[in-house]
């Protein structure tokens, strides 16, 4: 499950101004939007595309919006969060120490600082920054088609445009964002729309419409997702490229039941040094099998990015010269991603996905701040008659430990209520389910969403396998 931040493509760059957010303007529904153009050429397309293999090449752009325009006011053209809280003066949540966590910290910035990933017929963008998007861009029409294919899936999400527009070589974009699609659920969550969901599986299901999901293989064969169902997709893709032929018939059988006699730990080296030392075989074979950078999601469905063998957490896809594998031990190794899939591009090469992740360890940065905001004052608290007037480090093995006493004694407090603060700090529930976000990717090598989890061996997985997940089909 996904618990860290994902990288933005290379070469993305941090804005150089930045201000606290603002309340933007009210977002129009769907029902109340622009006039559109007719979307049937689009929905023909993407009823078609599903897994089938895209032949246009073209890539995702990077820019920047030429122009700009606004309806109703709304002039909050980008907003931003950190994927990690930061530390804030302010009282705590129980008012014990004036320090507090700021588990978002949103941000506002201009579009003169703002560059784009634009997809490559223009039709969608989103800011392109290694922190967390709040709002995508897109004509009308992917707008319209993206809130039709939503509801027909059963999504429990669903689109609204604001008044903010900005324009590209392709023409008028408006911005776009999520909300509930039942209006009694339709809440905020640290300023933003309260999505009901932290954990990436758990919005994936919202955004499909279902809690069961399936895999979706090339030509329509599908298995029921399930924890071990990559292993046999990722053993018959060995198979294919060392021995050869496929089927999609086969691949299919192959998800639903676990290769005898081959432990996860055997299928993920065969696998992974299959992905290393034959890349274009391997890539075929994907092609074959709609899984890797071929996975092809429709509007309402998702993709998932799996470690095969996380657990020994060595990715024989990327080795050294004269190595089999490299260790990833040193890093939290992620054992899948998901991804709802809520736009795409009328060319049908870019796709726009809501994600949000496991935010467990969101505010460790800011605790070990903390630490070092409190000892100043702890010492002196801690200067009495009694032992010379000598300053004392607070007692504990663990940095939690630490801030604990801190609290207390600095609070006047019990150990208890210290620790309940100190926990109250660390987590907040309701903002992390604020804190979705969008990305934008492609369907070319470097740009797919397998690419950019795996990001060369750099990323959080190991031995990656992607594959396209939907509600399963009635039947």
């Amino acid at each position: 499950m996904r618990s860290q931040s994902q990288s933005s493509s290379a070469g993305a760059r941090t804005p150089t101004a930045a201000v606290p957010r603002r309340t933007p303007a009210p977002a129009i529904p769907l029902n109340h939007a622009l006039a559109s153009r007719s979307p049937e050429a689009i929905l023909a397309l993407q009823n078609k595309a599903g897994n089938a293999a895209v032949t246009a090449v073209q890539r995702v752009q990077t820019g920047q919006a030429t122009g700009v325009g606004t309806i109703g006011g709304d002039n909050a053209y980008f907003t931003t969060q950190a994927p990690e809280g930061v530390l804030r003066t302010g009282p705590s949540p129980n008012r014990l120490i004036n320090q507090r966590v700021d588990h978002v910290d949103a941000q506002d910035h201009h579009p003169s600082d703002v560059n784009l990933r634009i997809s490559d017929d223009g039709t969608l963008a989103v800011h392109d920054t290694e922190r967390e998007p709040k709002e995508f861009y897109a004509t009308n029409a992917v707008f319209q088609q993206a809130g039709a294919q939503l509801a027909q899936a059963g999504s429990d999400y669903t689109l609204v445009q604001g008044g903010a527009q900005i324009k590209t070589a392709a023409g008028t974009l408006t911005k776009v964002t999520p909300i509930t699609a039942t209006a009694a659920v339709q809440h905020t969550a640290a300023g933003f729309a309260d999505l009901l969901k932290v954990q990436c599986i758990d919005v994936a299901r919202k955004v499909i419409g279902s809690y069961q999901m399936q895999v979706v293989m090339a030509g329509g064969g599908t298995a029921p997702w399930g924890s071990g169902v990559g292993v046999p997709l990722a053993k018959h893709l060995t198979d294919t490229v060392r021995v050869g032929g496929t089927t999609t018939a086969v691949a299919t059988a192959a998800a639903a039941a676990r290769p005898p006699g081959r432990s996860e730990q055997d299928v993920a080296r065969d696998y992974g040094t299959t992905l290393r030392e034959h890349p274009d075989e391997a890539d075929t074979a994907a092609q074959d099998m709609g899984v890797n950078r071929h996975a092809r999601p429709k509007v309402g469905e998702g993709f998932a990015t799996l470690s095969i063998g996380a657990d020994d957490k060595l990715d024989y896809a990327t080795a050294a010269e004269g190595q089999e594998s490299t260790d990833r031990n040193h890093v939290d190794v992620w054992n899948y991603h998901f991804a709802g899939i809520v736009a795409r591009s009328t060319s049908g090469n870019g796709w726009v996905t809501l994600e949000n992740y496991t935010r467990n360890q969101n505010a460790q940065k800011a605790l070990h701040t903390l630490e070092n905001k409190l000892l100043g004052a702890y010492k002196e608290k801690t200067k009495t008659l009694w032992n010379g007037y000598n300053s004392q480090e607070p007692k504990g093995t663990h940095e939690s430990d630490r801030i604990i006493e801190m609290i207390r004694r600095l609070a006047y407090t019990t150990r208890e209520k210290a620790m309940h603060e100190y926990m109250a700090l660390g987590t907040d529930q309701l903002q992390w389910q604020g804190k979705w976000f969008f990305r934008l990717y492609g369907s070319q090598p470097g740009e797919t969403f397998h690419d950019k989890q795996y990001a060369n061996g750099t990323g959080d997985f190991v031995n990656p396998l992607t594959v396209r997940v939907r509600k399963p089909s009635p039947g």
